[in-house]
C-alpha cells in the first residue's frame, strides 16, 4: 500500500489477520477480512488448524459477499497463508491487488487500524464441538 492509508470509499481496501482462541479442545483459529473504509467484517472464517485455507475462505467470502466491481487492495502481515500461491492466484482471479506490510513492522499491521477481538466465555456443562465452530452455546466473538 506504500503507507498511503486514506481510503474514500468502500471495496477500495480490505485488511485481513488472523488471530486464535483457546478452548477447552485445544486452538481455534479465525481469519477475518475488514473493508478499511466501513470497518465491516466482509468475511470470516474459523477452524481448528491454521492453514492456507483459513485465510482464502474467508477472501471468498469477502469477493461472494461485496462482490467488488474494481480493483480492491487486500492488506495483510507476511503470515505464509497470504504468500501462496493459492492466494495469489485467487487474488488475480478475482480482481484483488495483494499488499503486505514490511516484514517486522508491528506499527504499520493493518494499515493503522487494529482488529479489536473481544471473545466472550458463556461456558457451560455442554462440551464444545471445535470440528463444528459456532454451533455450541460455548461463547460469542465481537469484533471492534
Amino acid at each position: 500500500m506504500q503507507r498511503q492509508f486514506t481510503v474514500v470509499r468502500a471495496n477500495q481496501v480490505w485488511v485481513t489477520d488472523i488471530t486464535y482462541i483457546s478452548t477447552w479442545q485445544g486452538w481455534l483459529y479465525l481469519a477475518v477480512v475488514i473493508d478499511l473504509f466501513t470497518r465491516n467484517v466482509v468475511g470470516w472464517s474459523m477452524k481448528p488448524t491454521l492453514s492456507r485455507e483459513l485465510a482464502l475462505d474467508a477472501l471468498m467470502m469477502a469477493v461472494w459477499r461485496r462482490k467488488p466491481d474494481s480493483e480492491v487492495i487486500v492488506h495483510s502481515d507476511q503470515g505464509s497463508q497470504y504468500d501462496s500461491d493459492d492466494w495469489q492466484r485467487f487474488c488475480r482471479a478475482n480482481n484483488l491487488a495483494p499488499s503486505m506490510s514490511w516484514r517486522g513492522n508491528c506499527w504499520e499491521r493493518q494499515c493503522g487500524g487494529r482488529i479489536v477481538l473481544q471473545f466472550t466465555e458463556k461456558r457451560t456443562h455442554q462440551e464444545e464441538n471445535i470440528q463444528n465452530p459456532g454451533s455450541g452455546s460455548g461463547g460469542y466473538l465481537r469484533l471492534h
